[in-house]
């Protein structure tokens, strides 16, 4: 399933692309164009962004459609992962196939992989971790 998701190489590139389409202001500071200052309004204007900024993102056939959500400040946005990717994840850490973070986690923070479960509780103690995650992203909010 890990190959069927979005991702990106560049975090940082990535990062400041988001901050500019969230706040106006250029924080990609790319001396060539300057097309990225507008958000992408299909998938494919996204990927051929990505692709002129260096981003290394892998964007999946699957994906036809865009929908960038703006958060007003007055409102609890919630974003619900993916059914599908969800549910394939559960079932990888329920059968013990160990817990990959994500790669910020292990560079900045000194996270590491968890190995397959050995045993059950390695697995139930790998379901927490991912279920931690999973509500941390969805409430995050940029901090």
């Amino acid at each position: 399933m890990a190959d069927d998701r979005f991702m990106v190489a560049n975090l940082e590139i990535w990062g400041n692309l988001v901050k500019t389409w969230a706040t106006g202001v250029d924080h990609v500071q790319s001396t060539t164009s300057k097309t990225y200052l507008k958000q992408p309004a299909t998938i494919d204007e996204l990927r051929a962004l990505l692709a002129d900024l260096g981003v290394g993102a892998i964007l999946p056939a699957r994906y036809t459609k865009l929908n960038m959500v703006p958060a007003p400040e007055d409102t609890l946005v919630i974003k619900l992962p993916e059914k599908k990717a969800l549910e394939a994840a559960q079932a990888e850490l329920e059968a013990g196939f160990g817990y990959q973070p994500p790669d910020i986690y292990k560079d900045f923070f000194g996270a590491h992989d968890l190995p397959p479960a050995s045993s059950d509780d390695d697995r139930k103690e790998q379901v927490k971790v991912h279920a931690m995650s999973i509500g941390d992203y969805t409430i995050r909010n940029c901090r």
